[in-house]
């Protein structure tokens, strides 16, 4: 079977199952004795070795089973956990994670000498520490629910037989809680096989309501029921989790097109009245929900980058996002995944000391490394800010000067603001000894080419002995703005409101007021017009009007990259008559000499 087309589908779904992964490992290291958090991050490693037996990732499988198998026995006995165990499973999440971004990018998972020493420390940890006690206790919960020997005849074939086998597990997860599965052989020919799977059950529902569903199962052809312990049964509606239905991108790209022209519709026909509008409004936000995904969704994958880089250098460093709830684009957030890893990184290697290091300055044993994220209209502002040594302007001059990327009387002539900027040059480092994390002078300079293709505009700045800051901002694409649309020389602007200040005419403008005319030289400004100051804290400045047609929510279409950045322009948006307008980036605006 051509496993090939399915590869999206693995890595759509692998993605999620590791994000909940890392967030009930989070929770289980507060509070280990609580079983719904283990038994869910035991259910989220037994789909990701499921999804990847069916794709044939050997490596992958089997790294998962032994994760799963030492879930499993904490989840027989509790009081064997110890916080020893919480890096071995953090690092095995990060190997599948890595693994998962691997296969990404076109290639296929490979035990390495790395990857075998982890399976055999979890082996050690299952086979000695947590040897199997002779007889298992069964979780409190469960304690007089009745428990059933399953025996299901499968009909499957081989180019499909272990998705069956997940299949018909999850199946039965429904019915009750699945103790344990004595999994069937699976057929070494291309025909249609006969195979038989055995598992233990316990359930509250009657034996009869049990085999009724199981035989439902369009490839189950037979039930055999024994009972292990008896205890009250009746058929009972168990809650179910929220049901997920995938939906292609494009699909919701046309649906949210469609109400676009039906809002422009009811626009043009008052008569439709103001609950057709409102009633399409709320479909239309209801719509772009749908896109959105946390912010937070990215945290498992830069936690691994910071745990992989404080591991190799023995530092001790706590990883925080702020603003994680803001909903962006899927696109957007998987752009923004090696950028933002090379980063943190970065802050890791180069900025947070050594415990001894760290000590002796008087700070916590515990770096601290912090990415805050807020929107502004169209505009998404990310912050990553880290509590080390901060950053030496006369190190990163001479590395400059070292890597040929700038001559000595340059350099010298910089101030250190710019000397700070020279670290995202190519070859740039102040690491004297590389390794795989950090000292190629790779990290930044890639991290600021890929900004760049969003772009996104990069600022840093540091304090020795303190720590280090870097913001970008960039456009977050297709979005709802409140804009303010005016009209100058026949064209129609709209500017963010959140960018503005006041109104004032233009007949009397303020003193020291500074003049952006956009119609410049296509037609003289009138008296009769107005002046729109921006909202700038460090110049009073604002641009000329003809005519104000008033406050619009702007569905905001982005311009092609190139484009973008060579204007002041970052978008176009239909207003009701049909008319385009062009939406202004202050921000860009203000950076050009007018």
């Amino acid at each position: 079977m051509n496993r090939s087309r399915f590869v999206g589908l693995f890595l759509d779904e692998a993605q999620q199952h590791l994000e909940q992964a890392y967030a009930q490992l989070e929770r289980f290291e507060s509070d280990p004795q609580h079983p719904d958090t283990l038994r869910s991050l035991m259910r989220h490693c037994h789909s990701l070795k499921g999804m990847a037996a069916t794709m044939g990732f050997e490596p992958f499988v089997e790294l998962a089973h032994r994760i799963e198998g030492l879930l499993r026995e904490l989840e027989i006995r509790p009081r064997l956990w110890s916080h020893e165990l919480a890096p071995l499973f953090s690092e095995g999440l990060d190997q599948l994670s890595a693994w998962t971004e691997q296969i990404a990018e076109g290639g296929t998972p490979a035990s390495t000498a790395a990857t075998a020493a982890l399976i055999s420390r979890l082996d050690a940890q299952l086979n000695e520490k947590l040897a199997p006690a002779s007889d298992p206790a069964v979780p409190a919960e469960l304690e007089g629910t009745a428990q059933w020997s399953v025996r299901l005849a499968l009909q499957v074939s081989s180019a499909s037989p272990t998705h069956r086998i997940v299949s018909t597990l999850k199946r039965v997860g429904t019915l009750g809680r699945v103790l344990r599965v004595r999994p069937p052989q699976l057929p070494l020919d291309d025909e249609p096989a006969a195979m038989e799977l055995q598992l233990d059950l316990a359930s509250a529902r009657s034996p009869q309501a049990l085999r009724r569903r199981m035989l439902r199962f369009a490839w189950v052809s037979s039930v055999e029921l024994a009972v292990i312990s008896a205890g009250p049964t009746r058929d009972v509606a168990l809650d179910r989790p929220t049901v997920w239905t995938r939906v292609p991108a494009d699909v919701l790209d046309w649906i949210a097109d469609t109400l676009r022209e039906l809002a422009m519709e009811s626009t043009f026909a008052p008569e439709a009245g103001d609950r057709s509008t409102f009633l399409i409004k709320r479909l239309f936000d209801r719509v772009e929900e749908l896109r959105l995904v946390p912010f937070m969704s990215l945290s498992h994958r830069l936690e691994a980058a910071v745990r992989d880089a404080a591991r190799r250098d023995g530092k001790r460093v706590r990883f925080c996002i702020r603003g994680g709830e803001l909903g962006l684009d899927r696109a957007l957030l998987d752009r923004l995944v090696g950028p933002l890893r090379h980063l943190v990184r970065n802050a890791v290697a180069h900025g947070i000391e050594s415990t001894e290091g760290r000590l002796a300055a008087g700070k916590p044993v515990e770096g601290s490394v912090t990415l805050a994220v807020e929107r502004h209209a169209d505009r998404l502002l990310v912050t990553l800010t880290d509590d080390g040594r901060g950053m030496d302007a006369t190190a990163i001059r001479s590395a400059a000067i070292e890597s040929g990327q700038i001559d000595a009387a340059e350099a010298h002539a910089l101030d250190e603001q710019a000397l700070l900027q020279l670290a995202f040059r190519p070859g740039v480092s102040t690491r004297r000894h590389a390794d795989r994390v950090a000292g190629r002078g790779a990290g930044l300079d890639t991290a600021a080419r890929e900004l760049a293709e969003l772009n996104a505009s990069i600022e840093l700045s540091s304090t020795p002995g303190q720590g280090t800051r870097v913001v970008f901002e960039l456009p977050v694409g297709q979005t709802l703005v409140q804009s303010l649309v005016f009209r100058r020389a026949g064209q129609l602007f709209g500017v963010p409101l959140s960018s503005l200040r006041r109104a004032a005419s233009a007949d009397t403008p303020p003193d020291g007021l500074e003049i952006i005319d956009l119609g410049a030289g296509d037609s003289e400004r009138s008296a009769e017009g107005y002046l729109l100051v921006l909202d700038e804290p460090d110049r009073h400045v604002a641009l000329a009007a003809d005519e104000v047609i008033g406050r619009r929510e702007l569905w905001l279409q982005p311009m092609a990259p190139a484009f973008s950045a060579a204007t002041y322009v970052n978008g176009a948006a239909m207003i009701e008559d049909g008319a385009l307008a062009v939406m202004i980036d202050p921000k860009k605006l203000l950076s050009r000499p007018w």
